[in-house]
């Protein structure tokens, strides 16, 4: 008494009919969640391999980024070293074709004086003295030239300086006008042959190839290999008077 009871209903069951023979059974899983279990599944287990990857592939980047600069940096230095020696042949071609067109002018100056003694001034022009060379081009590439080959041709100038001074005794001190002429034709003919020298120097190092100086018949480098022995023999002869004149006093 007091107390209801409750007729139990039907058992619900807790999976779905089985859709062929209706029995109840767990039913197959929805296609569509297990392949996305499956797939995360498959995408767990193949992060070592993608994290692999993805270090390999920035490895390539970075180590491709790398070499290009490694190749930039060997072709600029290519490049300037192109540049260098570019820059050197010319300057070295420049000195050349100065050095051998002062040849030519010591040559015009000594065989004028040398026409105008052998016709007392009617032809010809006398000496006035040792040419002395234009200034050097300028360039930034004298620094690359050989120590030797440099020293020759910035002391050039400064021996040219000399020989006329060592001319200018006979005019300044002595005061024998023919012998200023004589010394200042000689010191002419030994600078023209030793600017001729500096230039063969310059050539043969630099790879110029050779050059004659010859037109017609006219030839600069046959004048200085005549003229040179000459002045040797007339040196040799005032040296021997010298000496003959010491002696006797």
């Amino acid at each position: 008494p007091g107390v209801a009871l409750v007729r139990p209903g039907p058992v619900r069951r807790l999976w779905p009919r089985s859709r062929r023979t209706g029995q109840g059974h767990l039913s197959q899983p929805d296609p569509a969640h297990q392949a996305g279990v499956c797939s995360g599944i498959r995408v767990s287990a193949n992060l070592p391999v993608m994290k692999e990857f993805v270090n390999s592939f920035l490895t390539v980047v970075l180590g491709s980024g790398a070499a290009l600069a490694i190749v930039r940096i060997v072709f600029d230095r290519r490049k300037d070293r192109r540049e260098r020696l570019d820059a050197i042949k010319y300057l070295a071609l420049q000195l050349a074709f100065q050095f051998e067109g002062f040849a030519i002018e010591c040559e015009r100056v000594a065989s004028d004086n040398q026409t105008a003694d052998e016709h007392g001034g009617n032809v010809g022009r006398f000496i006035s003295g040792v040419p002395q060379p234009q200034p050097l081009p300028a360039s930034d590439a004298y620094r690359f030239l050989e120590p030797e080959i440099l020293n020759r041709v910035f002391g050039f100038a400064q021996r040219c300086q000399m020989a006329q001074q060592a001319a200018s005794f006979w005019a300044e001190i002595v005061g024998d006008e023919q012998c200023y002429r004589s010394a200042s034709e000689e010191n002419t003919i030994m600078m023209g042959a030793e600017c001729l020298q500096i230039a063969g120097a310059i050539r043969r190092k630099y790879r110029l190839g050779d050059r004659t100086l010859e037109f017609d018949k006219w030839s600069i480098d046959n004048f200085f290999k005549k003229e040179l022995p000459k002045i040797e023999a007339r040196k040799a002869r005032r040296d021997e008077a010298t000496k003959e004149g010491t002696q006797a006093d």
